[in-house]
């Protein structure tokens, strides 16, 4: 029996509910029925599941055990269970700038001239943040040691958060891949590397396939690695063991070898801080990677490609730093995007909020105030919306809204998927936009059929139930204004 069949056969014991009650009670065939509860056949039709859910009479808790088997069966536990990953991940990027709970150890410790043996979690916590310290003020600062490792976010976050410094930080990660479904194993790293980036100004992750335990089990002796240019650690896999060395022609060594891991490793991600030319950045990454139809993702409306001349005139701020300029730069990016939505099609996720958030404050949730002289008229709420539902009449967007915000990023995060290039996060400030791009195929890939699984189930509105709650939203506003 699958899992569905048996979480469905538990809850009619638990509420005495006989199979026959559920075969009456239904309108399926009762053979299929019948079928269904003894798990001879997969239940695909989430009609039936429901039908047969409403018989049970199952809290929320229960119906949400039951939606999980039911997604689990249709893709498999594994990639079912990585999509579980990619969405904890998307969720938490509103939290990334969180501090972690400070390590209860005193990292104050000066690099020792010589080298010598450690022993302990806190004797090889205090010489890897010495280690560390030490690094933020040469030329390099090179870890291998796998994110998830408490130590290493610890360290990082505590450490290495100096704004001055521009000390590249190589960081060499082991992913897992199943070699049958090539289902990467442990995206969920993700999520601490997206918080490194935050906390560091110069920070590179690059990656290897192989085998974790292989790596960094109990019987690889000392297999995590620490370089700066006057010292290197070798950490135990429970980092519990480390030995430091000093000696010049030591350190040389481990930086060779550590060079030559890292010739051969790919990047994870890339992520640029505010660069000056935050709009010809994602014009250039429009560019080089949409060639199909986009999926975006995000809290608000990702309005670029419906700021026509009559709203940039009229609502753009003339008193922002350079604003000649930027207004120039703002019209070719809208242009190009909105050029890019229309040739090759545009697909958008965002909270159902939204709707509600523009008619009532006529400000857009992804579009920083600071650029704005005021708010949206009443009207040109209303011309706004009826420009999104104009672009998906004529077929070239789609706008699907959450029923729920789970898997939803925050206001300051936006995500662009497409299929078979890279996957695109952008972290908006007032400040400037931040950039991560991941060009990695087997995360852009998960990330790519998460999102496209997301539209086809029922925890989005289809683009019919779009239109028609828009303009639904549009008629009751303006009645409301009289």
């Amino acid at each position: 029996m699958s899992e569905l069949s048996d979480l469905l056969n538990r809850f009619m014991k638990e509420k005495e509910i006989p199979s026959i009650q559920i075969v009456q009670g239904v309108d399926i065939d009762r053979s299929t029925v019948y079928q269904y509860l003894r798990g001879r056949r997969e239940i695909k039709n989430r009609a039936h599941l429901e039908a047969i859910c409403a018989i049970l009479r199952l809290t929320p808790e229960e119906h949400q055990q039951i939606t999980r088997a039911f997604h689990m069966a249709a893709v498999g536990p594994e990639q079912y269970a990585q999509w579980e990953k990619l969405e904890d991940m998307f969720t938490s990027l509103s939290r990334v700038e969180e501090q972690i709970t400070p390590l209860e150890i005193d990292l104050q410790i000066q690099l020792p001239d010589e080298g010598r043996v450690f022993t302990g979690f806190q004797e090889v916590a205090r010489i890897s943040g010495a280690v560390l310290t030490d690094a933020m003020g040469g030329a390099r600062c090179d870890i291998l040691l796998q994110p998830s490792a408490s130590l290493l976010s610890a360290l990082i976050l505590a450490q290495l958060r100096p704004e001055g410094t521009d000390t590249p930080v190589r960081h060499v990660i082991c992913m897992e891949s199943n070699a049958k479904t090539g289902v990467v194993q442990n995206i969920e790293i993700l999520q601490e590397l997206l918080r490194h980036s935050v906390a560091l100004r110069n920070y590179s992750p690059i990656f290897y396939y192989g085998s974790i335990p292989d790596h960094f089990g109990t019987t690889n002796i000392l297999p995590g690695l620490i370089v700066s240019d006057r010292a290197a650690l070798t950490i135990s896999g429970d980092a519990t063991s480390g030995m430091l060395y000093r000696a010049p022609e030591a350190v040389a060594l481990f930086q060779r070898r550590f060079d030559q891991i890292a010739s051969v490793c790919r990047p994870l991600l890339s992520y640029t801080v505010a660069p000056p030319d935050a709009f010809q950045y994602s014009l250039r990454f429009y560019h080089q990677h949409v060639k199909s139809t986009r999926t975006t993702m995000e809290y608000g409306f990702c309005c670029s490609p419906f700021l026509d001349k009559y709203l940039l005139d009229k609502y753009l701020n003339p008193t922002v730093a350079a604003y000649g300029a930027s207004r120039q730069v703002v019209d070719v990016f809208v242009d190009q995007i909105t050029a890019y939505c229309k040739k090759y099609g545009s697909c958008h996720i965002c909270a159902v909020e939204n709707i509600d958030e523009l008619l009532e404050t006529g400000y857009f949730s992804d579009f920083p105030r600071l650029f704005m002289r005021t708010s949206l008229s009443p009207a040109d709420r209303c011309y706004f919306l009826r420009k999104i539902l104009q672009a998906m009449a004529d077929g070239w967007h789609s706008l699907h809204l959450l029923k729920e915000n789970r898997g939803l990023l925050s206001a300051k995060w936006s995500a662009c998927f497409t299929p078979g290039t890279a996957l695109y996060i952008q972290r908006k400030m007032e400040s400037g936009d931040c950039f991560v791009i991941c060009p990695e195929p087997g995360i852009t890939a998960a990330a790519w059929n998460y999102y496209q699984a997301i539209l086809q189930s029922d925890r989005v509105t289809t683009k019919a139930e779009t239109m028609a709650l828009l303009e639904e939203r549009v008629q009751s506003f303006l009645a409301d204004q009289g």
